[in-house]
């Protein structure tokens, strides 16, 4: 079962409305207008797919791959938050997009695009044995429950913002 198929779909909707992500719209409301965008997706998911599966190892012109896709997942609940577009987005590839949590650490960023843009400079900017040692403290902390390609630096930036926020 590919991604962005009406095989799909049902899933991934549950999976975000039992997140709360798509309140306060309707589940109708959601469901009509992704079944509408779901062959646009497609489309648009191609050249999002040809990135590297690292937020981390992305290139910076990227953007102009990711945001058109970016965009039409904004367009499905089409309300001035990225909370439904980043977990969408981190759902379908966590270690390309990071989620932002509304009540954890606010809402800084006026689109998921700037979200996604400085959790990206963030990690750039990060020493390297600083990044090092976080993702070697992360993973002792989680323990056993680790799975092979873990989602690490989009974690570590969310939590580090919920750090910010909270401090």
């Amino acid at each position: 079962m590919g991604l962005f198929t009406g095989d799909w779909w049902p899933g991934i909707l549950q999976t975000l409305s039992s997140w709360r992500a798509t309140w306060p719209r309707s589940f109708d409301f959601i469901n009509e207008r992704a079944l509408e965008r779901l062959n646009l997706l497609q489309e648009l998911w191609v050249p999002v797919n040809d990135l590297p599966n690292d937020i981390i190892a992305i290139p910076e012109d990227a953007i102009q791959r990711v945001n058109p896709f970016i965009n039409v997942i904004h367009e499905i609940k089409n309300v001035n938050s990225p909370v439904f577009t980043s977990k969408f987005c981190h759902f379908i590839s966590p270690k390309r997009f990071p989620v932002i949590d509304r009540k954890a650490m606010g809402l800084p960023f006026g689109n998921y695009i700037e979200y996604w843009q400085y959790v990206r400079d963030e990690w750039d900017n990060t020493e390297n044995d600083v990044r090092n040692d976080l993702i070697q403290h992360f993973a002792h902390e989680i323990g056993d429950h680790i799975f092979d390609g873990y989602p690490f630096y989009t974690k570590i930036a969310e939590i580090c913002l919920i750090g910010r926020n909270n401090g």
